[in-house]
């Protein structure tokens, strides 16, 4: 999960969000592969799925995207917060 929240820890305006997390947007899409899945959950806050990568590897790779990020807009007036957990696959219940 990644969000972004202002360098106060609140929620930004709506107008900053917007400008923002249209960059964000495209930051992800440019260094997650192709696999991946992003969607935008809701105002300040996208989710993913970071196909067959380990807790550390998405860790790494979400860290450069956080890198581009802080380059790209030095000026930004918002943090981005990263949360990265591990899910189990989903195994079919099959019965035979």
């Amino acid at each position: 999960m990644l969000t972004l929240v202002g360098r106060d820890s609140q929620l930004p305006s709506s107008t900053i969000l917007m400008r923002y997390m249209k960059n964000v947007e495209e930051l992800l899409a440019a260094g997650l592969r192709r696999g991946d899945v992003i969607t935008r959950w809701n105002e300040a806050e996208f989710r993913f799925i970071l196909h067959s990568l380990n807790l550390e590897q998405a860790k790494i790779a979400l860290g450069r995207i956080e890198e581009a990020f802080y380059s790209s807009y030095p000026e930004a007036e918002l943090t981005m917060r990263i949360d990265v957990k591990a899910i189990d696959a989903v195994q079919p219940n099959v019965r035979g």
